[in-house]
């Protein structure tokens, strides 16, 4: 990470994804989160969409698993350490740099998942969600992993609405059958940046204690 926390959030209050990421490919690369993994195992590949795919961690994997997957980021950086990510693993992963708030699917998808990339406002948010619910296949899974904002005390300069949490997400996909719904315990997950990076969800543990804050994990699917 470049940079402090406080200086990762602009006047607006938004976070600034190039600050976290490098483009420099293996050195961003997150693991897949082994909780949205188990949430996906059962499911036998097709069409993957990754919002907020960030380095590419779970979409190569998702890719290595015989999955057609298209990845999409705000961050320019992440996207290019995503495009080297996979050209190191030799698997074919459609990436694309654009605010999933913003941007339309194209085309309908069995798997949409967005790992800790929800966007910073509640507004764009539901967008976001709504659109990906809308672009489900019918019998399509949608996966979320977030924070679950109300265990979470930090604030710093990001804007009131920053932090989201599970109830939010479940009134933005109604409509959707919901298979699992559940907020854990951080060490539930791990986000690690392969032998030269730890950090979590795009932000160094070392910048400030997350130790006490709880993740929500949800699997949901459209009635086919």
């Amino acid at each position: 990470m470049n940079g402090n926390v406080e200086e990762m959030f602009g006047t607006d209050g938004n976070f600034d994804w190039n600050r976290v990421y490098t483009g420099q490919g293996k050195r961003d690369l997150e693991v897949a989160d082994e909780k949205v993994l188990e949430l996906i195992d059962a499911l036998p590949p097709g069409r993957a969409l990754d919002l907020g795919c960030g380095a590419g961690g779970l979409a190569i994997e998702l890719a290595c698993r015989g999955w057609q997957v298209v990845g999409v980021d705000l961050s320019e950086n992440a996207i290019a350490s995503a495009r080297k990510n996979a050209e190191q693993r030799a698997v074919d992963v459609d990436l694309e740099v654009a605010d999933i708030s913003r941007w339309t699917p194209v085309g309908a998808f069995d798997l949409i998942t967005n790992c800790f990339a929800l966007p910073g406002s509640r507004e764009a948010r539901q967008s976001a969600l709504r659109k990906a619910a809308d672009a489900l296949e019918p019998g399509g899974t949608l996966v979320v992993a977030e924070w679950e904002g109300s265990t979470v005390d930090f604030q710093g300069a990001c804007s009131n609405d920053f932090w989201t949490s599970l109830d939010e997400v479940l009134s933005a996909i109604e409509g959707l059958v919901i298979d699992r719904a559940e907020i854990c315990d951080v060490p539930a997950h791990d986000h690690s940046r392969g032998e030269e990076h730890s950090h979590d969800c795009g932000r160094e543990a070392a910048e400030f204690e997350c130790s006490d804050w709880k993740a929500f994990y949800l699997r949901a699917h459209r009635a086919a």
